[in-house]
């Protein structure tokens, strides 16, 4: 059973600022991920109880690269999936033609996995895996009402059913960093986050 949320939030913007980080850099340079998920996001605390990422750490990650070229079958996992795989896969299409993955497909495992982090809950964990239709026709989870109205609004871009609306990657960094700035009363607890040496390593 679900507990709450699994990171304050400022704690969940850190996390999702550094996961669009490692995946804006992935996207420069022509390659997706295509099975973007918590359970493949390493978050390791440190002694100062504070967060850092490790996108390198997980096997499908590093396969997912490694295989780009030639990975087949099916791709991604349940409603981390976008809308547009959802719909080949009802219809019985074909997943190994490369050209329906694409970045924004990506960016919808973006915005479920955010979802994960702000809730600890998992993506229509009680509706049936074999019908999407409720998600081809444009239900999404709902988002907490506590978070920032900037972050579900970009949240919600994100998981957009139309692959043009949804953002790049790069504009996702450049929204949360904004975020960031507006919820800089954050940055006054031992436990800052997202700060000066985050935006030094971009």
């Amino acid at each position: 059973m679900n507990q709450g949320p699994p990171f304050r939030d400022d704690s969940a913007v850190l996390i999702m600022y550094q996961i669009a980080v490692a995946m804006e850099e992935l996207h420069d340079q022509g390659i997706l991920h295509r099975d973007l998920k918590a359970s493949n996001v390493l978050v390791n605390v440190t002694e100062d109880d504070s967060y850092s990422f490790d996108p390198w750490h997980d096997d499908g990650f590093q396969c997912a690269v490694a295989d780009f070229e030639c990975s087949v079958g099916v791709v991604g996992t349940g409603y981390w999936r976008a809308p547009e795989i959802l719909e080949v896969l009802k219809d019985h299409g074909n997943l190994h033609d490369q050209q329906i993955f694409t970045q924004q497909v990506d960016v919808y495992s973006y915005a479920m996995t955010c979802y994960e982090i702000l809730t600890g809950c998992i993506p229509f964990e009680d509706r049936p895996r074999t019908n999407p239709e409720f998600v081809l026709a444009g239900e999404r989870p709902q988002l907490p009402d506590h978070i920032h109205p900037e972050l579900s609004k970009l949240i919600s871009r994100c998981w957009s059913a139309d692959p043009s609306q949804r953002p790049t990657f790069t504009d996702i960094v450049k929204v949360i960093t904004e975020i960031d700035r507006l919820l800089s009363a954050y940055r006054a607890s031992p436990k800052a986050f997202i700060c000066k040496d985050c935006e030094d390593a971009r």
